[in-house]
């Protein structure tokens, strides 16, 4: 898988889990924000088999802290564009 095959995949998986962790926003938390997103995420990601798309092995810890860090990034150096695409820039770079 080429760079940009991977980057592709990256933003299917981001785009897979932002849909569901609206799904359990809506019903597990009564459509109230989760403050804890990136863990959600790093947990649903790793389930969906995030890691056989790198070379390391992410844990659920370092992987919900890169995605705040991704986070903070793409709201300060990218805030208009899609944050998918920026994370999955970002996990090609790290």
């Amino acid at each position: 898988m080429d760079d940009q095959q991977r980057h592709a995949e990256l933003v299917r998986r981001l785009n897979d889990a932002k849909e569901a962790h609206f799904q359990f926003q809506e019903t597990e938390l009564g459509g109230v924000y989760d403050q804890q997103w990136s863990d959600w995420y790093a947990r649903f990601l790793l389930d969906q088999g995030w890691n056989r798309l790198f070379t390391r092995e992410w844990s659920a810890e370092q992987l919900a802290a890169a995605l705040r860090r991704a986070d903070v990034e793409q709201r300060a150096n990218a805030p208009d564009a899609k944050w998918q695409e920026y994370y999955a820039d970002y996990f090609l770079k790290i």
